[in-house]
């Protein structure tokens, strides 16, 4: 993996976790009751896209890690 995919990499990780920490304070901010929102039914089918999401992630990087090792 070279420098420029490394860099992208963390750029993106940062900001997923940037957009992730403003959504959830702007809710809190707007008076929802964030621990009721994680057993509600939007907040399921986001753990369900989450997990596909990182299984599909998972694949796409370990897959060819492996075929390359091979």
């Amino acid at each position: 993996m070279n420098r420029r995919n490394k860099t992208l990499i963390i750029c993106g990780i940062i900001w997923a976790v940037l957009g992730l920490l403003i959504t959830v304070l702007g809710f809190i901010l707007s008076g929802g009751d964030f621990v009721a929102w994680f057993s509600s039914k939007p907040a399921m089918f986001l753990y369900i896209f989450l997990v596909i999401y990182f299984l599909v992630i998972l694949v796409w990087f370990v897959i060819p890690a492996i075929k390359e090792r091979l």
